[in-house]
């Protein structure tokens, strides 16, 4: 485990960074756009074919960059068909395909469905139950056909479970896959900052990249009122936040074995992380801030009271982050300051003091006004739910909704607050089953992570692994993470890697 940067990491990097310029060419020549699509799609059923572990490598490597799934679409008589559908399809298409042809020749299923000797099987079975009744109860509850279409379609990422567990078998698939999300997470902390310089310096018409981005549905950039700050949001960047912290379990457990290996790489990791710490603050998300906060309080929490951790290893630990702190806030200042082109007036200062202190800027307040609507719908049907595709209509601030709708009125099937969202469309004992399933998942790491020697390679991963699990289901508390495939892909790759490890 200790190459976080070998071929697969180089490779992804690169041929990320060039489909990321790609999907901006085939927003303003559609023509190549398209044919990227079909050569992506193509690409991934050869590779699938030839090694099934290849076509997950490419899904995972679309999962972490492409928040909403559409750097590449299709258009289909209004419709949009997004990379993240097809890649799903094909993925799963080869995967029953060999098992049939696996099946006709040996008259039994071999080395397929391994989830079934997992003690996770029988949750992720529940889980299949209460997506089927929530569709059901959709149809039943008379939610239109398209609302419950679209609303249950991301949730059907988890029948790449199956998948991830037959193809995820050895430790250097593990290895690949941990450098495949490093890599996509830099270009993710590379794009948010090319993307602040460009907004900030105004050096480009911009207006092509911004409605690329939103209709990719890769970012929201958004001038902050009063302080000139562009916020760079990605979905995408809640696994940023996660990297951090298997890093910094990474850089923890080499305080502990050698201090002398850290001088060898900690440039490396440092800079990573400044990276890494600078992207979640431009994204000026208060859901990545309190997930980042909390998860800083329970890696102390547990390296202090479970790994009794030495003073030293604290104080080095303490140093180290406060030195990514700072050069993250200096990274910052010198891209929106850069004097060529003159860059807008913008304070630094005042944003962050804003972002923290203000409830009542407009993102917050349709999210507190969604709040009070959206528990009332879930009241009504407290112990079943009312099923996918149930909508909500609240009062939004939103200029773009106020824009089409002088009251403000907006009804959606698509809530900001992620528990609340999962029990209004499942039920209670929907909900509870799925907290069940993380909650089993977590125990299945941290038995493993318990019976690791220190010196293990896989002990540190582990433990940062769990740690992202925790991050998300907090985050999840303000912002719909465990109902989308970001958060539910994450969930089925631990799930699988444990198993291996």
């Amino acid at each position: 485990m200790e190459n976080l940067f070998g071929k697969y990491f180089r490779l992804a990097l690169v041929s990320l960074a060039f489909f990321e310029l790609l999907s901006l060419i085939g927003y303003l020549e559609p023509l190549v756009g398209q044919l990227v699509f079909f050569a992506i799609v193509l690409a991934t059923l050869f590779l699938s074919l030839e090694k099934l572990e290849y076509g997950v490598y490419i899904v995972l490597a679309e999962l972490f960059v492409a928040s909403k799934g559409y750097l590449f679409y299709l258009e289909l008589n209004g419709l949009l068909v997004s990379l993240r559908i097809a890649l799903f399809l094909i993925l799963v298409s080869v995967w029953l395909a060999k098992i049939v042809v696996y099946y006709v020749q040996n008259k039994n299923f071999g080395s397929y469905f391994k989830i079934r000797q997992s003690n996770l099987f029988k949750w992720y079975l529940l889980i299949f139950v209460f997506l089927i009744w929530g569709i059901m109860n959709g149809f039943l509850q008379n939610n239109t056909f398209a609302n419950v279409f679209f609303d249950a379609n991301g949730w059907l990422y988890f029948f790449l479970v199956f998948v991830f567990f037959d193809t995820i078998i050895s430790s250097e698939q593990t290895r690949n896959i941990l450098q495949i999300f490093l890599a996509s997470v830099l270009i993710l902390c590379l794009k948010t900052f090319v993307l602040l310089f460009i907004f900030s310096h105004q050096m480009i018409e911009t207006w092509s990249i911004y409605r690329w981005l939103r209709t990719a549905g890769l970012a929201e950039v958004s001038q902050m009122s009063a302080t000139g700050f562009y916020r760079i949001f990605f979905q995408s960047q809640i696994y940023i936040l996660i990297a951090f912290f298997v890093l910094l379990s990474y850089i923890f457990w080499r305080f502990k074995e050698n201090f002398v290996w850290l001088k060898s790489t900690k440039t490396q990791l440092f800079i990573f992380n400044i990276f890494l710490l600078s992207a979640i603050i431009v994204s000026l998300s208060r859901s990545f801030w309190i997930g980042f906060l909390a998860g800083l309080v329970i890696f102390l929490t547990l390296i202090i009271f479970y790994q009794q951790a030495k003073f030293k290893e604290i104080i080095r630990l303490s140093i180290y982050c406060l030195g990514i702190a700072v050069f993250s806030l200096i990274l910052i200042f010198l891209v929106v300051k850069f004097p060529y082109p003159p860059p807008a007036e913008v304070s630094l200062a005042s944003m962050l003091s804003k972002r923290t202190t203000d409830l009542d800027e407009v993102a917050a307040q349709s999210r507190w006004n969604l709040l009070g609507p959206l528990w009332q719908a879930v009241k009504n049907d407290f112990l079943t739910g009312s099923g996918f595709g149930k909508t909500v209509t609240y009062q939004s601030q939103d200029p773009r909704q106020l824009s089409r709708s002088q009251s403000g009125l907006y009804t959606t099937y698509a809530f900001e607050w992620g528990y609340l969202d999962i029990w209004l469309k499942l039920g209670l004992l929907g909900l509870i089953a799925y907290l069940i399933l993380i909650f089993k998942i977590w125990q299945t790491g941290w038995q493993k992570f318990k019976k690791q020697n220190d010196y293990n390679q896989e002990k540190k991963l582990i433990f940062g692994l769990l740690l992202g699990i925790l991050i998300i289901a907090i985050t999840s508390i303000f912002s719909p993470y465990l109902n989308h495939p970001l958060g539910i892909g994450y969930l089925l790759l631990i799930s699988a890697t444990l198993e291996i490890i």
